[in-house]
C-alpha cells in the first residue's frame, strides 16, 4: 500500500465570494525527506491551485478537499498502482 499525505488551504473573498483553493498530495518518502534537501522547484511542481466562484469559508474549504480527492483519484485509476492511503486531517 502506498502511503500518501494531503495538504490543502483556501483563501476567500468574502465580497465577492470568490476563492482561491490549492491542494499538495505528497508520498510519505517526501514527509520523511529532511527539509533541507526538499526545493520550492520541487513543491511548485506539486502545488495545484484552482479557483472558486459562488463560495464561502467552510464551502470553499469542503470544495478544495473533495476536489483534490477527485483529481488524486483520477489520477490513481489512470496508473493503474494499486492500493493507496491518504491521511488528512481537519
Amino acid at each position: 500500500m502506498n502511503n500518501y499525505s494531503l495538504f490543502t488551504n483556501a483563501s476567500l473573498n468574502p465580497e465577492l465570494k470568490v476563492g482561491v483553493g490549492d491542494y499538495l498530495i505528497v508520498p510519505e518518502s517526501f514527509i520523511k525527506t529532511p527539509s533541507n534537501l526538499i526545493t520550492i522547484s520541487e513543491l511548485d511542481e506539486m502545488l495545484v491551485l484552482r479557483r472558486f466562484e459562488n463560495t464561502s469559508s467552510v464551502k470553499l474549504e469542503l470544495q478544495t478537499v473533495l476536489w483534490a480527492l477527485e483529481e488524486y483519484c483520477i489520477g490513481s485509476t489512470s496508473s493503474g498502482s494499486g492500493k493507496h492511503h491518504i491521511d488528512y486531517g481537519f
